[in-house]
């Protein structure tokens, strides 16, 4: 099985990424690491580089919450990977290595992970899905418990199509 870490950044230095890339480091975790990176500094690429990440750089076209997510679709489109390990970069540090869990535990083709509150006990949920599902809010949504996107593992080719997915879903919703 091939794990490939994937992250994605726009103006942060190295400072903001040092606990996430030196936490992957110290775990011995042996698979791909994957950086999509937006206007960062030369001095950031050459950190990730130096510390074996895969670079990928792109421009701003639209929103990075948006935009991440098309051109994680085209670049997982070519990847030899099997599993794609999806996290936010600026939240996430690493105390293990995933891989040892996800070999014992992973019997689905993605997985998603609680962040152990129900919507409406969080703030930045109430806004973002009570704005944007205003329908399914009041229908009993505010009351589900909370998923991280910055935290997505999964089968390869499941994970591309759900980016994609998002993508045009959240397009739907501008």
């Amino acid at each position: 099985m091939k794990y490939t870490i994937v992250g994605c950044i726009t103006k942060y230095g190295i400072d903001d990424i040092k606990p996430y890339v030196e936490s992957i480091n110290q775990t011995g975790f042996k698979g791909e690491k994957l950086m999509l990176v937006y206007d960062v500094s030369k001095e950031v690429v050459e950190y990730l580089d130096n510390n074996g990440w895969l670079i990928a750089q792109s421009e701003l076209q639209e929103h990075i919450i948006l935009q991440r997510f098309r051109d994680m679709y085209a670049l997982l489109h070519s990847s030899k990977t099997n599993v794609i390990i999806w996290t936010d970069v600026k939240d996430v540090i690493f105390q293990k290595d995933p891989t040892e869990w996800l070999n014992k535990w992973m019997r689905r083709d993605i997985l998603a992970f609680s962040e152990c509150v129900k919507l409406k006990d969080d703030p930045w949920a109430v806004v973002n899905s009570g704005t944007t599902f205003p329908l399914e809010w009041h229908m009993g949504m505010q009351d589900q418990i909370s998923y991280c996107a910055g935290t997505i593992v999964g089968d390869k080719l499941y994970i591309r199509d759900l980016f994609l997915q998002i993508y045009h879903w959240s397009k739907l919703r501008l």
